[in-house]
């Protein structure tokens, strides 16, 4: 697109407050939910689609069957701010999880999880499998039971900041992108 951009990595948390405080032009990954869609601008197309599944230690004998009740006493990490799909954020919603751990860091979530300080993480498949890489702990957690929820995520922009026609633009450059192969080319760098 020829449009300069500078990507800095924040906390979700924050990153939304900096979004909506006019100080970040967009923020990504992000769901799309009503009061989401009322304030900011989104893509038509999703930036891609996430597998939100349980990591346990290697050790462990945690076996989650595809039933969120068989999870609701462990002490499970999450990430502040963050949407894992209507199933999963209905569930805690409703209170079925008594140990719920917030953090503002996927990494954190993960280290505490090494440490034995918590039963499971929820994570995106990719982004748990590349922390767990970057900590040397690839063989430390691994995957338990099936996907959770597969969800697109896209870029959100700034309605004040952004117009429309940038965001079409960008509309137009992903599907191109997506024709083409650039976009698979990528995803085959990083392993699900």
């Amino acid at each position: 697109m020829k449009v300069p951009v500078r990507i800095v990595f924040y906390p979700l948390a924050r990153g939304l407050a900096m979004l909506e405080a006019g100080q970040a032009d967009g923020i990504f990954t992000i769901k799309k939910n009503p009061e989401r869609e009322a304030r900011f601008l989104f893509p038509v197309r999703p930036l891609l689609s996430q597998d939100y599944v349980i990591f346990v230690r290697k050790d462990s004998n945690i076996t989650f069957d595809g039933d969120l009740k068989s999870l609701e006493h462990l002490s499970i990490g999450v990430l502040n701010k963050s949407s894992y799909g209507p199933v999963f954020d209905g569930a805690v919603q409703t209170g079925l999880f008594t140990k719920l751990e917030v953090a503002n860091s996927h990494e954190g979530n993960f280290l505490k999880l090494l440490a034995h300080r918590m039963d499971a993480v929820v994570c995106s498949r990719v982004v748990g499998i590349a922390l767990l890489k970057r900590l040397n702990a690839e063989d430390a957690a691994v995957v338990t039971g099936p996907v959770l929820e597969s969800a697109p995520s896209y870029l959100m922009f700034n309605r004040q900041l952004v117009s429309p026609e940038l965001v079409r633009r960008f509309d137009v450059t992903l599907a191109a992108m997506q024709d083409d192969g650039t976009l698979a080319d990528i995803e085959k760098k990083y392993p699900r």
